[in-house]
């Protein structure tokens, strides 16, 4: 195993041990009917990754890109979040990869209700 594989490894152990699950909901296949006006349903997909919960520093929050009321996760690299999915019914605003050699190993993602 490279030193890249273990310390992914390693991290999603961690917070795994710590964490708690979360619900990841994603729909693809959804699409609009141009003319119409009607939506088509696409499939959807739920997946559990393991998180913590982050402080926010006070000094980050601006009302704009960083509101009071959001809250930061650090997920395990289980399943890469998009701004598309939902995480535990809020709606992911940004996603940071973290990364070791070119591995993602954990994502930081700031969630809005």
């Amino acid at each position: 195993m490279s030193q890249s594989a273990r310390i992914s490894a390693n991290t999603n152990s961690m917070i795994s041990r710590s964490g708690e699950a979360f619900t990841l909901t994603r729909i693809t296949g959804q699409s609009i009917n141009p003319v119409t006006g009607v939506v088509t349903a696409g499939t959807t997909t739920t997946y559990s990754p393991k998180g913590i919960f982050l402080k926010i520093n006070a000094q980050d929050i601006d009302e704009t890109r960083i509101k009071s009321t959001d809250k930061m996760v650090m997920l395990d690299s289980t399943i890469e979040p998009l701004k598309s999915d939902k995480l535990n019914g809020a709606s992911i605003v940004n996603v940071d990869k973290l990364k070791f050699n070119g591995i993602d190993i954990a994502y930081k993602v700031q969630v809005r209700e």
